[in-house]
């Protein structure tokens, strides 16, 4: 028998922390003292619930007492390996939203549908934490991370009675969901989302969905390389594609794809369509015929590379010289678009770190 009198059954695709806090305000207390009840002397929301949980604290939710919740929880850890690999017990996660934990404060806020906060039951799903997820396949409305109102980030482990649900902004009270004022989501970034959908659902696939990320990983360096250099050979090369980069195509930061907003993820995710429709064979030819070099893929070669996919866009790549670093040649300044992208990540260093 359940010892809690209201108690909320989890839903199939839902946050670990998104069913907490639910329990926590349909009994009248913060999602603090809630589980405080249920792990005492545990601060469980100084950390990232959802990703790093451990299983001592899963075991302690017994099947009979809360039905559903270590099997709901074990699946969006599976995904998440999925998606991330070796990588899946480190602080940034390939693919996951990271929400920039600083004690109980987020920097980022959960991912949600606001006309599916207004037409059904509120909660927070938990495919909405990964990096390609910008729109609501079910409206075509694109997803939200902040408050309408008030542009704070949400946290709904923040909310505190008399709030009944998560449909309210911790913030200014305002409420989260409606169907007033939505932004469509591109086409392009949908498409994405449901083959990437499509390849983590797959049965008995999981190596090859893993090395399907992490070839598209690469894709998404490659986009965004384009966006930032606007190397001539580049922009031909995704053209010859398929893969259009416009003047307003731009990412205003060099953040990590996990930490970028909705609307940039969007833009980015509407470029890779087309990148992905494509076999990595054809796609490593056209990166052969540019002679593009290996730098296009960024900070991500560093990693070992575990998919044939993946290592064949590496291996396409052409080695130019070396630049001798002694030649007589000034440096120039920087231009405007590096400054300001470099101001507005010290920015955010500052803003994270900084004491309220």
């Amino acid at each position: 028998m359940n010892h809690w009198p209201l108690y909320q059954p989890i839903q199939d695709d839902e946050l670990f922390s998104s069913w907490l806090l639910r329990n926590a305000l349909a009994h009248g207390c913060a999602p603090l003292v809630f589980c405080g009840a249920l792990w005492p002397g545990v601060r469980m929301w100084t950390v990232d619930i959802d990703c790093g949980v451990g299983a001592p604290f899963l075991r302690q939710l017994d099947d009979a007492e809360f039905p559903g919740v270590v099997t709901t929880v074990g699946r969006f850890s599976r995904a998440l390996e999925c998606v991330s690999g070796a990588e899946s017990r480190h602080a940034n996660r390939r693919w996951v939203l990271s929400l920039g934990v600083r004690n109980r404060q987020h920097q980022c806020g959960l991912q949600y549908c606001p006309i599916c906060f207004e037409e059904g039951l509120p909660y927070f799903r938990y495919h909405w934490r990964f990096a390609w997820q910008t729109g609501c396949v079910e409206h075509g409305s694109c997803l939200l991370s902040r408050c309408r109102e008030c542009h704070a980030p949400v946290q709904p482990h923040l909310l505190v009675p008399p709030v009944t649900d998560c449909s309210i902004c911790h913030a200014c009270g305002a409420p989260l969901g409606s169907s007033l004022n939505v932004t469509i989501c591109p086409p392009g970034a949908i498409s994405l989302q449901s083959v990437a959908d499509d390849t983590l659902s797959g049965v008995g696939v999981s190596k090859l969905a893993s090395e399907w990320f992490e070839y598209t990983y690469l894709l998404v360096s490659l986009v965004r390389y384009a966006m930032r250099s606007r190397s001539r050979s580049t922009l031909q090369m995704l053209s010859s594609l398929g893969a259009e980069v416009k003047s307003e195509h731009q990412v205003c930061s060099g953040l990590p794809l996990e930490l970028l907003e909705v609307s940039e993820r969007a833009q980015l995710m509407s470029l890779l369509a087309p990148l992905v429709a494509q076999s990595p064979q054809a796609v490593a030819q056209a990166i052969k015929d540019y002679r593009l070099p290996l730098s296009i893929f960024g900070r991500h070669i560093s990693r070992p590379l575990t998919g044939a996919a993946a290592q064949t866009l590496v291996s396409a790549t052409a080695a130019h010289p070396h630049k001798s670093s002694c030649a007589n040649k000034s440096r120039q300044p920087a231009g405007r678009s590096v400054v300001e992208r470099e101001w507005r990540r010290l920015q955010r260093k500052i803003f994270a770190y900084a004491r309220p």
